[in-house]
C-alpha cells in the first residue's frame, strides 16, 4: 500500500467512526428518554390502582 492508499483508509476509518459514535449518543438518549416514559406510565398505572382500589 502506498502512503495515499492508508492515508485514504485512515480517512474513511476516521469518519465511520465519527458516525458511530454519533449513532450510539443518538441511541443512548433514545433509551434515556424511553425509559423515564416507561417510569412516568408505570407510576400513573400505580396511582390509578391505588385510586380505584379505595372507591
Amino acid at each position: 500500500m502506498t502512503d495515499d492508499d492508508l492515508k485514504a483508509v485512515l480517512a474513511k476509518y476516521q469518519q465511520k467512526a465519527f458516525e458511530l459514535f454519533n449513532q450510539n449518543i443518538v441511541l443512548e438518549t433514545q433509551v434515556e428518554q424511553l425509559t423515564k416514559t416507561i417510569a412516568e406510565l408505570q407510576k400513573k398505572t400505580k396511582r390509578n390502582t391505588k385510586e380505584e382500589d379505595f372507591q
